[in-house]
């Protein structure tokens, strides 16, 4: 009469299954980790392009409302380093600069309002945008014919959408200059990684990974 035999897992067995999993674990936790991570910016530099596509849509249809002067222009204004940005009515008076005062003088009716940069004084705020999930401004940059301005010699960012153009007018500091030809605003999160918003004078406005590519 035979003996049945008995079999098992040995303990080294055991150690090298266990070794897999907790392998295969930490794989699917960083990979996990990193995609929530590229979403949750990606969502943000989204909005940010669409509060910007929005105020481009309410310049260049001369969106009047309230207190807001007719031709107004409309705009977004960017400080690094907040975790908010402003969408504004461009209310000044009209003055040569951004916009040339028709020869008829301010007062015409084709006159466009503004100076292209947001005074909190005269200008109308539409909308305040806080960015969710903890995102930062980390950085706002403007190239013009003297090459990159980024943080902290920027301070202000101000983008600016008036009608019947379809050009951005840039502006940085507060300052408006024909030269300024595109700009970009870099997003940040406490996970780690960057997402950027790249607007061009030219009206376009892309979603990207790396500022180079701007």
């Amino acid at each position: 009469m035979s003996t049945p035999s008995h079999r098992g897992v040995t303990l080294i067995e055991l150690i090298v299954v266990m070794g897999i999993i907790a392998v295969l674990s930490t794989v699917v936790v960083v990979s996990q980790t990193n995609f929530n991570k590229t979403m949750l910016l990606s969502n943000a530099a989204y909005d940010v392009a669409l509060a910007i596509r929005s105020a481009e849509t309410y310049g260049l249809g001369s969106r009047t409302t309230g207190t807001i002067k007719q031709n107004s222009g409309y705009g977004v204004h960017f400080e690094p380093g907040t975790k908010s940005f402003i969408i504004f009515a461009d209310n000044d008076s009209p003055a040569d600069g951004c916009h040339k005062v028709p020869a008829t003088g301010p007062s015409a009716p084709n006159a466009t309002p503004g100076n292209c940069v947001y005074v909190a004084a005269s200008d109308v705020l539409v909308q305040t945008l806080t960015l969710g999930n903890n995102t930062t401004i980390a950085d706002a940059c403007v190239l013009s014919n003297s090459g990159w301005t980024c943080a902290p010699t920027l301070t202000k960012l101000d983008m600016v959408f008036a009608r019947p153009n379809t050009e951005t007018y840039l502006s940085k500091n507060g300052v408006y200059a024909a030269d300024n030809t595109k700009a970009y605003v870099k997003l940040t999160s406490p996970q780690g990684g960057a997402s950027y918003v790249c607007i061009y004078k030219t009206g376009v406005i892309s979603v990207l990974t790396s500022s180079d590519s701007c």
